[in-house]
């Protein structure tokens, strides 16, 4: 049981070493890349609905536009 401790303990460390060299920014997680999810059904949270055939753009950690699939112009950059 000592060397499963001794192991747990050595690999708690190179985490801990390898967080301490590369920390995450706030600037970091919050990218501005885009990303397009096309011909989806979308639940809204204010009714018992299904929106059909709807095209939604994420950019970063927000949801920027909902639309149908056939009108929302999706940016060229965006991952599809």
């Amino acid at each position: 049981m000592f060397h499963v401790t001794a192991w747990v303990k050595a690999v708690s460390l190179i985490l801990l070493v390898l967080a301490a060299i590369h920390p995450v920014s706030a600037a970091s997680i919050q990218s501005s890349e885009s990303i397009a999810f096309i011909n989806v059904n979308v639940i809204p949270m204010d009714s018992e609905r299904v929106l059909e055939a709807q095209t939604v753009i994420v950019t970063g950690d927000r949801i920027v536009e909902i639309g149908a699939a056939n009108e929302v112009n999706v940016p060229s950059d965006a991952q599809v």
